[in-house]
């Protein structure tokens, strides 16, 4: 809920100022100021990056695993992770300049991310715990 209000108000203003929600376009956003644009592009991949295996914002995602059943598991990972890796691809094109300068923060989380979680799962036992 903290990061998808942002992008609902992102969506909002975008809706606000185009009449669409097409979002394959290039550049900024002539509407937003330089500073806007920041957080634009922040809250947006701030809210997907919930959706994908990013280590310390989806906190939720491994118990949701374990209490679903496989079916509901199996559907989890397939749509609403690649939802997460498919909108930060489409935020890219919105912001290019923003995701430029902001790329060397996210890519580092999730790097040691997956590398903590890798170590996590060599200690693992049980494969639906």
């Amino acid at each position: 809920m903290l990061t998808s209000l942002p992008l609902l108000y992102v969506l909002m203003v975008v809706s606000q100022q185009r009449t669409n929600l097409f979002m394959f376009f290039e550049g900024q956003f002539p509407f937003l100021g330089r500073g806007t644009n920041f957080l634009g592009c922040l809250a947006m991949v701030g809210a997907f990056m919930v959706k994908v295996p990013a280590y310390g914002v989806h906190l939720w995602l491994p118990k949701a695993h374990v209490e679903a059943p496989v079916a509901g598991s199996m559907v989890l990972a397939s749509i609403l992770l690649k939802l997460g890796g498919f909108g930060i691809i489409r935020v890219f094109y919105m912001f290019p300049d923003v995701f430029l300068r902001l790329k060397e923060y996210v890519v580092p989380v999730i790097l040691l991310g997956g590398f903590y979680r890798s170590l996590i799962c060599l200690a693992q036992v049980d494969l639906k715990a």
